[in-house]
């Protein structure tokens, strides 16, 4: 599997700078994926439909993430859509 997206030139600098800067401690984010909607590629990808998004798109997530935050303890999937911070 690759993740291109972490090796990009804007990326790496960025993920860089957030590691010297000594991490983060926490990050929440929503992360979206056309991938299942009608006339696409996927849309009959029986894994894709057993699994949904966090076996699709969450790997690539957390080739972003995880060197800015460290090794991963626990991860949360949802459904839904997350709630915005009051």
């Amino acid at each position: 599997m690759f993740f291109t997206r972490r090796f990009e030139a804007e990326v790496a600098r960025e993920l860089a700078g957030v590691v010297e800067a000594g991490g983060w401690a926490a990050v929440a984010g929503g992360f979206f994926s056309d991938a299942m909607l009608p006339g696409t590629p996927y849309t009959d990808c029986l894994w894709r439909q057993r699994r949904g998004a966090l076996w699709d798109i969450g790997p690539h997530a957390l080739s972003v993430l995880l060197p800015a935050m460290g090794d991963a303890v626990q991860v949360v999937a949802t459904r839904e859509a997350p709630k915005s911070p009051a």
